[in-house]
């Protein structure tokens, strides 16, 4: 996960676990928030912490667009090879994490 420094001044806390992201109390499954388009994910504070713009920014995720893979299947029982499309699993170290100060 790539982590961006907005400004200056103490952050909130986080962990990243598998594709789990820990932002304070809010738990996000990174893999399953990800869509075919860039995902923005805002955690801010009014009297409490939570998704979505609020009166202080505290963090915004940003997700990278799903990738896909062709697979060919071989012939069964004499049909014609099938082609399917699968999604990538997400790539964490595409995620952008940017910070802002707490205070």
């Amino acid at each position: 996960m790539q982590i961006v420094h907005m400004n200056d001044g103490p952050k909130i806390d986080y962990q990243l676990e598998n594709n789990i992201l820990r932002i304070a109390d809010i738990e996000i499954n990174l893999q399953e928030r990800q869509r075919d388009t860039e995902t923005v994910i805002n955690i801010s504070k009014n009297d409490v912490i939570h998704e979505g713009i609020g009166y202080w920014l505290l963090a915004t995720v940003v997700l990278p667009p799903k990738k896909y893979t062709i697979i060919e299947e071989e012939e069964i029982d004499g049909e014609e090879i099938k082609t399917r499309i699968e999604a990538l699993p997400l790539d964490t170290e595409m995620v952008k994490l940017y910070l802002f100060s707490i205070e």
